[in-house]
């Protein structure tokens, strides 16, 4: 896995200062409500928990609805589904994700705002039928009862006949999912769930996603004692959730927090493929990995998706760039039953991987030590002015690692495409996009960058020429204009990320142009053939300019000046005169 040193290198995360202020606001007002004792103020929290209200008006096409449970214990979910009127004549089925909230098992509830938002959007992306449950909360109701509640759910959702459940959901294709402490109760209700199959009727186990589980001990790992100055979760706060959780008497090795001491699920046979989200700048990072190995080395199918630059709970967040990540690579080689995706900048398109891994019905599954490991690099496709509009990022996987040799498969496979099988394996295998390499592009960069002064305009073509080296070398890009930088064949793994880079730098030499030349080279389709052309028609020397520059130094005179600024008035007319010589042609060879 990659990332760890680089977080370890970088002392915070780069946060804009908006994100702060309603980080700062959540951690206030947590921190306000929970008292030294373990207790609660439920009517302060209560206020200042903002709460949306369902809604059988569909919001961004979709409709959401509260059902109850169990009235005794205030155990509901909100269900939300597709407009049932624009779905109608779409007989297709769609997988139910049956989502549990974070909070530290102790704060919030389905109908929080942010909660509500997120799977309002994983409902319209993915698409699929999201059940988000309201568990009893702590320290009014400590262990097990959130796991209780979780289980009785599914049982209720098996035993629906058509009652609340829509008739498009297809319960044979559940996915668990849950996010910090709900990440916990998702992996402790997935193996009840699958180690009492039998109870169930209609519904099976597809898969469990885990993004950022809230996993614990009583060791400190070294992400928690690194990462003491980030948002959310510190070894305090963790500390006071625990105890406010677990049995009073048990410490944090209880198997409900320290997993790794409890239930074998290596015996487990309907325990599913889980996927892992971990981010970079997440205490909880160390235990959340170890939960991926620990399910490796236990038999079962396990990816980890790390994102390097990620805070705990980043997906809160649109305005973060890892919560907005998209899939832009051909997805109808990725998966080939899945005609389009339109997932857009949202929050859920985290979330594809649960198609990329699960949903896709030609996906053959490879050994169980496989392990998925993913970066990440952004583009911004829109003017940043655009202030409406979110930045439209993409992602690759990078490399399909055989936990047996250690080497990556691609290596091993062949050119040859023609077998399905192979085309989604090569698909899904990729080279590590590291920060130093001139493919990678920075959360910064966007097609609407200006990287000079002054546009070229044709009598400028010295200053100009200067100012873009500068800059190109100072984003890791002038291979693209010297033509270091080979186009790679399409069947290359590398070749998606030198098509972005190449229309990244072909933009920015667009946006320092004068409209009439821009729309002269504009169908040039590299960077490096645009360079030659401008050189060509502009490199002659401006030997008018030539000629003045040339006179200014023999005019120039110190007069008052110091010798310091003498010096430097006298330089500058060198380094341009030397800038817009014309070049010396080579006559040796």
């Amino acid at each position: 896995m990659g990332g760890g040193d680089s977080t370890a290198r970088a002392a915070k995360p780069s946060i804009p200062w908006k994100t702060r202020l309603l980080i700062a606001g959540h951690t206030i007002a947590v921190d306000l409500s929970r008292r030294s004792n373990g207790t609660i103020n439920r009517g302060l929290m209560n206020f200042l928990d903002a709460k949306a209200p369902a809604s059988a008006k569909p919001i961004k096409g979709v409709t959401s609805s509260d059902i109850t449970v169990d009235p005794s214990r205030n155990l509901w979910f909100r269900l939300y589904n597709i407009n049932p009127l624009a779905t109608a004549a779409d007989e297709s089925k769609l997988p139910i994700i049956v989502y549990f909230h974070g909070g530290g098992f102790s704060f919030f509830s389905s109908d929080t705002k942010p909660f509500d938002d997120f799977c309002l959007r994983l409902t319209s992306e993915l698409p699929a039928v999201v059940v988000s449950v309201n568990y009893r909360l702590a320290p009014e109701n400590r262990y097990p009862s959130q796991f209780d509640d979780g289980l009785d759910t599914l049982k209720f959702l098996d035993a629906d006949e058509g009652l609340h459940l829509p008739q498009n959901v297809d319960l044979s294709r559940c996915f668990i999912a849950g996010d910090s402490a709900g990440g916990n109760i998702a992996h402790h209700v997935t193996l009840r769930t699958a180690m009492n199959h039998r109870e169930f009727k209609k519904l099976r186990l597809a898969g469990l996603i885990a993004i950022q589980p809230f996993f614990g001990g009583e060791e400190r790992t070294e992400s928690e004692l690194r990462l003491t100055n980030v948002p959310f979760v510190n070894i305090e706060r963790s500390d006071w959730s625990w105890r406010a959780f677990l049995p009073p008497g048990s410490n944090r090795d209880h198997e409900a927090a320290n997993i790794f001491l409890g239930a074998d699920v290596s015996g487990v046979e309907k325990y599913p493929a889980t996927i892992v989200f971990v981010g970079g700048f997440d205490p909880l990072q160390d235990w959340q990995k170890r939960f991926h190995e620990w399910l490796n080395k236990s038999g079962k199918e396990a990816y980890l998706v790390e994102y390097l630059n990620a805070i705990h709970a980043f997906y809160g967040f649109p305005e973060l760039p890892e919560s907005s990540l998209l899939v832009t690579e051909d997805l109808d080689c990725l998966l080939p039953c899945i005609d389009t995706l339109d997932l857009g900048s949202r929050l859920a398109s985290l979330f594809l991987y649960i198609c990329v891994i699960f949903l896709c019905k030609e996906y053959k599954k490879k050994e169980n030590s496989l392990l998925i490991t993913f970066k990440f690099s952004w583009y911004q496709s829109v003017d940043p002015s655009a202030s409406a509009k979110l930045p439209q990022p993409f992602f690759f996987p990078i490399e399909v690692i055989d936990q047996g040799n250690k080497k990556p498969i691609n290596q091993a496979m062949t050119s040859e495409l023609s077998d399905p099988k192979k085309r989604i394996d090569q698909a899904m295998t990729s080279l590590t996009i590291d920060p130093s390499d001139p493919l990678y592009i920075h959360p910064s960069d966007h097609p609407g960058l200006i990287l000079v002064p002054k546009v070229l305009d044709g009598t400028n073509y010295a200053m100009w020429r200067r100012s873009m080296l500068v800059s190109l070398s100072a984003k890791n890009k002038l291979g693209f204009i010297k033509g270091t930088i080979r186009t790679p064949s399409e069947t290359d793994a590398t070749h998606p990320a030198w098509q972005r880079c190449n229309d990244m730098v072909l933009s920015w030499i667009f946006n320092s142009l004068s409209p009439d030349l821009a729309n002269s080279v504009l169908y040039v389709e590299t960077p490096s053939e645009i360079w030659a052309v401008l050189q060509e028609r502009f490199s002659q020397g401006d030997f008018s300019h030539h000629y003045q520059v040339q006179r200014s130094i023999v005019e120039l005179r110190q007069n008052q000046d110091s010798i310091f600024t003498y010096y430097t008035k006298i330089k500058t007319f060198w380094d341009e005169l030397k800038i817009c010589s014309p070049p010396i042609p080579c006559t040796c060879g």
